[in-house]
């Protein structure tokens, strides 16, 4: 039995913001299925990212493995994608996101070379509280511990955060907001009280016996949220099982200028959890036992994943 030692994921989250690539809707699929009859707030372009990244110091079939969970046929592919990520939101002044290693030991130089394209902070791993202090700096002080505790024999962390506050382009009126009955699924015996915000305006809107979705754009940045209603009929879990790339697309495309009434919650909801189960879903499994290999990222036969965690945070009010 050998000791491994331990290689950390972590990715922050405020805002949901979608890579050019099946992952992500791979991984909310997979990580809903565990979540039966709970919020979910997940960003993976936060996961895609870090993990990218990761995957630069992976090599044999712990690098297939998690190729084949990104979606991705090769290492160009996933750079590629994330340095356009990179420059879209270096473009934009809504979003800010930042990446970051923090090392016990030197990472080999070519994976360094990397991280830099990544516009990585590569540090040395000194303390819980520099990684905490990281994350809170990063997020506005939205997101101030990511972990209790380091986990035994760690050697490095890798941290993604993202943060968004956008304005609506059209502002929800606070006077016309009210107080209405909100029946959570699975839950209907105990109706809740909640505050509805409401809007008249001309939207781009598509609808159909399954769904109806809307674009609701933010004031700057060409950046909008998009909102699927599904039908009554459907449950809500059926439906995310059944959603894909190809669906979202159709829909998208089908969005014509409307004018229409769009009622919509005041929330504040949070995740945090471990993605490592539906990672292994998507086919990646060696990266976390003891034959993983990442010996790309320094000259250790032992290192694995240990943790990847994702915490996110998602608060919708009358000004976005």
């Amino acid at each position: 039995y050998k000791k491994m030692k331990s290689l950390t994921i972590i990715s922050l989250l405020l805002c949901l913001l979608l890579t050019d690539c099946s992952f992500q809707t791979s991984l909310f699929k997979e990580l809903n299925k565990g979540l039966i009859n709970k919020n979910l707030i997940l960003s993976p372009l936060s996961a895609y990212q870090i993990l990218g990244l990761t995957a630069n110091g992976a090599k044999g079939q712990t690098l297939k493995e998690m190729l084949l969970a990104l979606g991705n046929s090769d290492l160009n592919e996933v750079n590629a994608i994330n340095k356009q990520i990179i420059n879209t939101v270096q473009s934009f002044s809504t979003v800010e996101m930042a990446n970051a290693v923090m090392t016990v030991r030197r990472p080999k130089t070519d994976f360094l070379n990397v991280a830099a394209t990544y516009k990585a902070s590569v540090e040395g791993l000194r303390s819980l509280a520099q990684v905490n202090n990281w994350c809170s700096v990063q997020t506005h002080g939205k997101i101030t511990t990511i972990l209790d505790s380091l986990p035994a024999n760690t050697e490095m962390i890798l941290l993604n955060a993202v943060h968004f506050k956008g304005a609506w382009y059209t502002k929800f009126d606070p006077e016309k907001t009210y107080r209405t009955t909100f029946n959570n699924y699975g839950d209907y015996n105990k109706p809740k009280k909640i505050s509805e915000m409401t809007i008249t305006d001309d939207f781009n809107f598509y609808y159909d016996d399954e769904i109806q979705m809307v674009k609701m754009p933010f004031l700057i940045d060409s950046m909008s949220a998009l909102i699927i209603y599904p039908s009554e009929k459907l449950k809500i879990n059926d439906y995310i099982a059944s959603l894909t790339d190809d669906k979202l697309n159709s829909y998208i495309k089908k969005l014509k200028k409307t004018t229409v009434q769009v009622d919509l919650p005041k929330f504040e909801l949070a995740f945090n959890g471990s993605l490592i189960k539906p990672l292994n879903y998507l086919g990646m499994k060696v990266p976390f036992t003891a034959d993983a290999d990442f010996t790309g990222l320094m000259d250790n036969k032992e290192l694995k994943i240990e943790v990847v965690q994702q915490k996110s945070d998602l608060k919708v009010e009358e000004e976005g």
